[in-house]
């Protein structure tokens, strides 16, 4: 057995040997005894009266059935959060105005992975020259600026 295997077979050994008690991270002494269970919060941080009070309005509900569509009807009673739809920080008085809709570029460019977009570099040009030249050596050309 190589001592890698051993080292894993060592630490899953000892940790299943060792007592679940000797684990346990309570410094309780041998003779503490039971804890003692916490004060009640004479304030709790939610307003019972105002549980009592949802819990009095009970929410009505309607239901009908045609064959396979089935509607429920639900009333809900209660106070819609704020809908803050321009924060205090944007001017849409006097703000400059966005030009207009998103370019063909720009939603291919949101659209299209990075992995999958085109190279920075056009290198198709450098490519058809380099077999140019290429083309001309092997026929026995002289290559321009030499």
């Amino acid at each position: 057995m190589d001592p890698a295997r051993k080292a894993v077979a060592f630490v899953l050994l000892s940790v299943l040997l060792v007592p679940a008690e000797a684990l346990s991270q309570t410094a309780e002494g041998p003779g503490s005894g039971p804890a003692k269970p916490a004060a009640p919060n004479p304030d709790p941080p939610v307003s019972l009266e105002r549980i009592r009070r949802g819990l009095a309005v009970q929410a009505r509900t309607r239901e009908s059935r045609d064959g396979l569509k089935l509607e429920y009807f639900i009333e809900v009673y209660g106070q819609a959060p704020r809908l803050a739809l321009f924060t205090p920080e944007e001017n849409v008085a006097t703000a400059p105005v966005m030009y207009g809709g998103m370019t063909h570029r720009e939603f291919l460019h949101v659209v299209t992975p990075e992995e999958f977009r085109a190279p920075a570099a056009d290198i198709s040009g450098a490519i058809a020259a380099l077999l140019n030249w290429y083309a001309r050596k092997r026929a026995g050309g002289t290559t321009p600026g030499r």
